[in-house]
């Protein structure tokens, strides 16, 4: 078993959320003697960075919410966002030069 002084591949996200470190580390300690578990943990860590970069631009979601919620709320969000990006005065310059 790895202790969190060794190296692994997914150090840096230390800096970010320790759940993500461990989810990582745990998929990489198990990749080749049990895939299952590598491929559960990795939907885990694919999961948990969604909502922490969904926490960072301001989603909101509660974490009792499913899958499903979680997922409305964030297509909301990007929709408001595409809206915002394209409203912006680079993209109309842009699109006026096509």
């Amino acid at each position: 078993m790895q202790s969190p002084e060794q190296s692994s591949n997914f150090n840096f996200l230390a800096e970010h959320d320790s759940l993500l470190v461990e989810l990582a580390q745990a998929a990489e300690r198990v990749f080749s003697s049990d895939p299952n578990t590598t491929l559960i943990k990795l939907r885990q860590l694919g999961e948990a960075l969604a909502q922490h970069l969904a926490s960072i631009v301001g989603v909101e979601f509660s974490e009792h919410d499913g899958a499903k919620q979680f997922d409305n709320a964030l297509n909301g969000q990007l929709a408001s966002v595409m809206d915002e990006l394209m409203e912006a005065p680079w993209v109309a310059n842009a699109s006026a030069r096509v």
